[in-house]
């Protein structure tokens, strides 16, 4: 059962073959992800990583791991503060803010950090779990 303030953390890199992929399936072929070329004449410097594809990567955990199978997610609000780039890597936080066992939810923000520990994504998500934000353990 997650309680307010647990917390839990995974690195992650985007490869340009992934973001490839992305465009691939939305349509989204904007050159300043899927063209080294344009992307190195950019203020970037290089490729970009798709803002709603980083921001997809936090799925993973929270329908897995934390809080783990058997999550919906509700609503969540997303904020991009920095670019994310290909080939670089970056930790997710997930922290518990608030839980209503009662109703099984639990609100989790989730960060996209660079090797700087610079906020790049910051992702505040309304979950169900049934598991892990009840009042007793289930069996």
């Amino acid at each position: 059962m997650l309680k307010k303030g647990d917390t839990y953390s995974k690195t992650i890199v985007f490869k340009q073959e992934d973001v490839e992929t992305f465009a691939r399936i939305t349509g989204d072929h904007n050159p300043i992800h899927t063209d080294a070329q344009y992307a190195a004449n950019s203020s970037f410097g290089r490729p970009v990583v798709h803002g709603m594809f980083a921001a997809s990567a936090f799925s993973g955990v929270l329908g897995m791991v934390f809080p783990g199978k058997g999550s919906i997610v509700t609503n969540r609000e997303l904020t991009f503060v920095r670019p994310v780039v290909v080939d670089q890597e970056y930790t997710m936080h997930f922290k518990v803010l608030e839980t209503n066992h009662k109703e099984h939810k639990g609100l989790i923000k989730s960060t996209l950090k660079n090797t700087k520990g610079q906020a790049c994504i910051v992702v505040v998500s309304t979950i169900i779990n049934p598991f892990a934000f009840s009042s007793s353990p289930k069996q």
